[in-house]
């Protein structure tokens, strides 16, 4: 039959598939090797490139069955296993003759023996160890193009229904391949520059730029590398981290062909033999495997604030456990590293009682690991029977705290307490959390009735209780993507409703380059419905002389609440969460307070205002320390609404405003 790169595809007599040229896309070298000619345009994506070639490299050695043998069709076992298999479900085929499953099992005994004979190679992929040989080393393959295929020392794939789901693991596998290439970083052109042997390449500097603004731009949308990128981005690199790839090739589904994938993927980068050699004897203490580039967590914003985090996991760089205290060596090593990790991130929480609840059975640490290594965690104790779990030390390690690892960690968290009926999260926060458990839907308005949950969790002296209400109905690992596609199902509705229209530009300015419009002169904006403002804002001279002093204060106030710092000034501060708050503060002030003080018309003048205003600044800055969030959110705040304050309007003297000022 005629496979789906134009070449013939025939059986052997062993039950194989066995590969010869066609006329269409591929002809044959004097060697024996398939020389491939690739048919696709030189704009094509790494992504196309990838799934042409592991087509052209796999299909022609898939061995088809009527009977679904494996357990699963992507179920990629050892020759060894699979002999067996096939010899449970059909006894006795041992001969080469029979029906097809016979045919193949005959065939995957010969493949066997041949890969136990000493000399013997996986169809061009790493060279073969002895059973003595080290597991963990790394064999590059021959530096020449591999040797002909033998089709039976490669993959054997008995799909349920035939040749559909062999072309379903087809893709399994080229996305793969892809996986692979989308975890590579490229070195700097500086540290590129140093290593002289690397083979030289004219456009690396210019791929390296482009690659860092996709991470930066393209990446958090959801975009690949390998959908985005083409055949210049593949040549950088294979010649920057060929070492590294073939790790990861080695180490996945396509370990027994690595060789001749690689091999054709530099066939498509025009790579050449010397360009090969050097990339592959080149030595670099660069590791190009996937590291983090992600910016911080605010800068990601809501709907992608752990997307970076979540690409990371799905390429393996990091993973999630939940442990607790079983006895288990590696359990408890892993205990352990968590324990530091909250000392370390928890300074004023005693050590003894981080280490009492860490290993007390009824806890569970559900830690973040990166690279073999405990990152992160969170130390919480559930109680099934009231449905809560309280959440007791939650840290990630210092080094990491700006890459979304956190905002990941508490959506597994959210997903794992899911599973026994964990309804709510309760925990006793700091002044340095609060912000945190904010952005993970934590709020400090208790909804669970208090007899489910008073009596149970530990009080903290200082501590801000604040609770998390977990929805069975919201997939938090897909919040994301959930997120963003509500945004363009609004966006998409929107477009309906008012579809988007071009009207001309302005050319009044070609002739008058100072001249102001009013922008219902401007075409297209009373037809979309602009509307002059019945308000302007309190800086306006006009507005100011117009609108009476109280109006403007409560006007700069609304601005000064819906900042999101200014949560912890909106109401006055409570005893219960600071007992000796008003020991120290002897003139408390707040939002609320000033705006009621506003609209019952008590500020006679606006220095009173502003030094009120001040005071309150003040307040804040003197009861917490430089350390704290809510002294940092006092000078973002007071920084963000003093130059609106100032440009209120009254009959003051300005004498008196300047002395407020002052």
């Amino acid at each position: 039959m005629v496979g789906s790169t134009g070449a013939v595809i025939q059986r052997n007599p062993a039950g194989a598939t066995a590969y010869s040229p066609g006329t269409g896309h591929g002809s044959s070298s004097s060697n024996g090797v398939p020389a491939f000619k690739s048919v696709l345009p030189l704009e094509a994506s790494i992504s196309d490139i990838v799934h042409r070639i592991t087509q052209e490299v796999l299909q022609p050695i898939l061995i088809q069955s009527q009977q679904p043998v494996p357990p699963s069709p992507f179920t990629f076992t050892h020759l060894d296993q699979l002999q067996q298999q096939l010899q449970q479900r059909n006894p006795g085929s041992g001969s080469i003759t029979g029906t097809p499953s016979r045919r193949a099992a005959s065939g995957v005994a010969a493949a066997t023996a041949a890969c136990r004979s000493s000399g013997a190679a996986a169809a061009g992929g790493l060279s073969s160890r002895s059973e003595g040989a080290a597991s963990d080393g790394l064999s590059f393959p021959s530096l020449h193009p591999p040797k002909a295929i033998d089709s039976r020392l490669l993959l054997v794939l008995v799909p349920h229904d035939g040749r559909l789901l062999g072309q379903e693991a087809l893709e399994e596998l080229a996305r793969a391949v892809a996986a692979a290439l989308n975890t590579m970083q490229l070195m700097t052109p500086e540290e590129r520059t140093k290593c002289s042997a690397l083979p030289p390449d004219r456009s690396y500097e210019t791929n390296y730029w482009e690659w860092r603004d996709f991470l930066q731009r393209k990446q958090p949308t959801g975009a690949s590398l390998s959908c985005v990128f083409g055949r210049g981005m593949l040549r950088s690199l294979l010649l920057c981290c060929c070492a590294p790839l073939l790790r990861d090739l080695s180490g996945g589904p396509l370990g027994f062909c690595c060789a001749a994938v690689f091999h054709r993927l530099c066939d498509e980068a025009s790579l050449s033999p010397a360009s090969r050699h050097a990339a592959l004897q080149s030595v670099t203490t660069h590791d190009a495997t996937l590291e983090s580039f992600l910016v911080s967590e605010s800068g990601l914003g809501f709907l992608s604030r752990d997307f970076g985090s979540a690409r990371e996991e799905q390429s393996g760089l990091i993973s999630f456990a939940c442990l607790t205290n079983d006895r288990q060596p590696l359990h408890s090593m892993a205990l352990v590293a968590a324990k530091n990790i909250f000392s370390r991130q928890l300074p004023k929480m005693p050590r003894e009682y981080i280490v009492r609840l860490v290993f007390d059975r009824s806890h569970y640490t559900f830690c973040l690991i990166k690279k073999q290594q405990i990152i992160g965690g969170c130390c919480f104790r559930p109680y099934f029977k009231q449905k809560f779990a309280e959440v007791a030390f939650l840290a990630v390690t210092s080094s990491e705290q700006v890459k979304g690892y956190g905002t990941r960690l508490m959506n597994h968290l959210k997903e794992h307490v899911k599973k026994s009926g964990i309804e709510y999260f309760l925990t006793y926060a700091d002044n340095f959390a609060v912000g945190y458990f904010r952005k993970q839907g934590f709020t400090q308005k208790i909804s669970m009735p208090k007899e489910r949950w008073f009596g149970f969790i530990k009080d903290y002296e200082g501590g801000t209780l604040m609770e998390c209400r977990i929805s069975p109905k919201v997939d938090y690992l897909r919040l994301f993507e959930m997120l963003n596609d509500q945004q363009k199902a609004v966006q998409r509705a929107i477009m309906r409703l008012k579809p988007p229209r071009v009207f001309p530009g302005l050319t009044c300015w070609q002739k008058e380059p100072n001249l102001v419009l009013h922008p219902s002169q401007v075409p297209g904006v009373l037809e979309y419905g602009w509307a002059p403002q019945a308000t302007t804002d309190p800086g306006s001279e006009g507005a100011a002389a117009a609108r009476p002093l109280h109006e403007q204060i409560v006007q700069v106030l609304d601005v000064l609440a819906r900042h999101h710092s200014a949560w912890p000034f909106h109401k006055p501060v409570a005893k219960d969460e600071a007992p000796d708050y008003y020991e120290i503060i002897t003139q408390p002030t707040d939002i609320s307070t000033m705006k009621k003080k506003a609209k019952k018309k008590q500020f006679p003048s606006k220095a009173a205002f502003l030094s009120e205003l001040r005071r309150m600044f003040a307040n804040c800055r003197r009861y917490n320390g430089p350390s704290t969030i809510y002294y940092k959110y006092a000078n973002e705040l007071e920084k963000f609404i003093w130059p609106k304050a100032l440009q209120i309007q009254d009959t003051q003297e300005p004498a008196t405003v300047a002395e407020a000022i002052r």
